[in-house]
């Protein structure tokens, strides 16, 4: 959060009058009254981010498909990629059953029939999946959470689309995060290289509906946990400026 200092006047009343409250309702000290009512505060603040996972999982397309099947996606490829990308609309927190809406980009390999370990009749597939989210990002731990809710909302949907899936014990499945959180440079490399990588070589690609609130691909590292010194601010902004005027040449 922002220092206390640095706050409009009418912010800093509204946070005092909080805390007497906090201190009236609860009996604490004034020291942590002013915690409870700071970490509410920010808990509510969100911003646009986006984050990346690759997805791996087999498929055992001898079972049968489920209603979520539609006429004009006929291959497996097109089938995973439209279905998980709608799954983000829902996203849903594995803890606490909180449920939010975000936006996917979903790029999906063609198949592979042979993988090692496979049974017979499987298929592997790998995914990259760009999800962008209104989170509280600057809470440690909020990447990886939204991470594991795209995760989890990717398998559940493969779950529905192969009914019986998720009871084969050949079902072998697992995911891992492509970026870092904005704590090394270059930034925004998994939105890069998602575009530049995985998009081009995917058999098939779906994103989730448009969203006027959610700018698909969207970063915003300056308000992303761990907090940034003042050094990585001047870089993170020369390097948006950079970004800005590549794009300007670009059109």
């Amino acid at each position: 959060m922002r220092p206390i200092s640095t706050l409009p006047r009418q912010h800093r009343q509204a946070r005092t009058r909080a805390i007497r409250q906090e201190m009236r309702r609860t009996g604490v000290r004034y020291t942590q009254a002013a915690k409870i009512v700071d970490a509410a505060t920010g808990s509510k603040r969100t911003t646009v981010h986006t984050t990346a996972i690759h997805v791996s999982t087999s498929i055992a397309p001898f079972l049968p498909y489920g209603g979520l099947l539609e006429p004009h996606q006929p291959t497996l490829e097109e089938t995973v990629a439209v279905n998980v990308a709608a799954s983000a609309v829902a996203l849903v927190r594995r803890e606490t059953r909180e449920m939010y809406s975000a936006r996917a980009q979903v790029a999906v390999q063609a198949a592979f029939e042979e993988w090692p370990g496979l049974p017979v009749g499987w298929v592997q597939l790998e995914m990259a999946v760009l999800v962008t989210a209104r989170r509280p990002w600057h809470i440690e731990g909020e990447h990886d959470r939204v991470q594991e809710d795209m995760a989890d909302a990717s398998l559940r949907v493969l779950g529905l689309t192969w009914p019986g899936l998720a009871h084969e014990p050949a079902w072998r499945h697992t995911y891992l995060p492509l970026d870092t959180t904005g704590q090394l440079f270059p930034f925004a490399d998994h939105v890069r290289s998602f575009l530049e990588y995985d998009v081009p070589r995917a058999a098939a690609v779906a994103e989730t509906g448009p969203d006027p609130d959610l700018d698909l691909g969207a970063v915003d590292y300056g308000n992303v946990w761990p907090p940034k010194s003042a050094e990585w601010m001047e870089k993170w902004e020369d390097y948006r400026h950079k970004v800005k005027a590549a794009k300007a040449v670009a059109t």
